[in-house]
């Protein structure tokens, strides 16, 4: 997995160069999910690896009712993780933050 230390830092007074590579996923509604599995975990294309995200993400949804609040999420947590639970639902900024906080 991806930790803080592996992070790379750059100097504002330090030239880098930056390499962009397209990576497809498919457009299946979970690709934030697989794209963070393929970029955290290993370079995976695994589906199950995605799904694990998303329950992680529910998981900490559920175990976390003072931070993922109706206010932050829009809805009541309980509609909110049965919706993600839903396959055909996308990732939101909400499974990003979880997923940051998951990983380090």
């Amino acid at each position: 997995g991806i930790t803080k230390n592996a992070l790379v830092q750059v100097s504002l007074n330090e030239k880098k160069e930056f390499k962009f590579v397209q990576r497809v996923v498919p457009a299946d509604n979970s690709c934030l999910f697989m794209t963070v599995a393929y970029l955290a975990m290993e370079r995976t294309r695994d589906p199950k690896v995605g799904n694990r995200l998303r329950e992680i993400c529910i998981d900490q949804v559920l175990s976390n009712s003072s931070k993922w609040t109706e206010a932050i999420l829009g809805v009541p947590p309980d509609e909110y993780v049965k919706k993600l639970a839903d396959s055909s639902t996308w990732g939101s900024y909400v499974e990003l933050v979880i997923l940051a906080d998951y990983l380090g």
